[in-house]
């Protein structure tokens, strides 16, 4: 009798720790904290719309559930999938904010995205700035570009931006893709702001009016 108990609490606790580190109920428990403690504040400081889940790819613009699955199996390829997602508008740029989840090992880490693009500028070159060994790294296709980003004012605006290591930023022509891990904690309404203002201050010294250079 004794070894059948000692059977079923394996089985129950076996039976929670799978569904504890299952995909779908660490997405509940991130949905949840992110709901409680920072969606409803930074959305209502934005005045941006909200969505439950949705897709994402590097050059094109977020697309909602409903739009994804209008795509063929091919054009779906490219996107991948998030949650918690913000869109929201300024007078020179369209703004999406979203998260989602990877698994490393038997943890999973969280990732956030901010992403502008700007109206009316676009550019031919591309660039990536990313943070290693608490350096910051800029590499780009183009000689001014490159002179933009090693200008003081955007060192500035970056140094505040990326933070951590492995954090990255995106540069094409079309877009400025910001991607950060979320490695403790829960990210604050001001620290959000802060990066959305240091983006903007980045996005009008790359995509800026008559550019001829790049």
């Amino acid at each position: 009798m004794s070894f059948y108990w000692i059977f079923i609490v394996l089985f129950v606790s076996l039976s929670i720790y799978i569904l504890f580190n299952s995909y779908s109920f660490q997405i509940f428990l991130h949905k949840r904290k992110l709901k409680r403690n920072f969606l409803d504040n930074f959305i209502s400081k934005v005045k941006g719309k909200y969505y439950k889940r949705g897709h994402f790819a590097i050059s094109h613009h977020f697309v909602s559930e409903e739009k994804f699955k209008t795509f063929s199996n091919r054009h779906k390829i490219s996107f991948s999938k998030c949650y918690n997602i913000i869109t929201f508008k300024t007078p020179d740029a369209n703004w999406e904010l979203f998260f989602h989840l990877i698994k490393e090992g038997l943890s999973y880490t969280e990732i956030l995205t901010i992403r502008v693009f700007p109206k009316h500028n676009r550019i031919k070159s591309e660039g990536n700035v990313e943070k290693n060994y608490s350096r910051l790294n800029i590499f780009t296709n183009n000689r001014y570009l490159t002179q933009v980003l090693e200008s003081s004012q955007s060192k500035d605006y970056l140094k505040w931006l990326i933070r951590h290591n492995g954090d990255i930023l995106l540069i094409s022509n079309n877009n400025i893709h910001f991607k950060a891990f979320l490695n403790s904690g829960v990210l604050s309404v001001e620290r959000a702001l802060d990066m959305v203002k240091s983006l903007n201050g980045l996005k009008n010294k790359i995509y800026r009016e008559n550019i001829i250079e790049y």
